[in-house]
C-alpha cells in the first residue's frame, strides 16, 4: 500500500497491459462504474 500510495481499504486499482496504473480509488465503487472503467481501458488499447 505504501509503494502505490493507497490510503487504506477498500482500495481499487486498474492496471493496464503495459503495467501502468490507469485508475486508483479509495472506497467502494459501483459495479457498473468498475465495468465501465474496464471497458474504456480495453477500448483504448484496441482490444475487445
Amino acid at each position: 500500500m505504501r509503494r502505490y500510495g493507497f490510503r487504506g481499504t477498500p482500495s481499487s486499482v486498474l492496471i493496464g497491459r503495459e503495467g501502468a496504473m490507469l485508475h486508483e480509488t479509495f472506497g467502494v465503487e459501483e459495479d457498473l462504474v468498475v465495468g465501465a472503467r474496464i471497458a474504456m481501458a480495453l477500448a483504448s488499447t484496441g482490444t475487445s
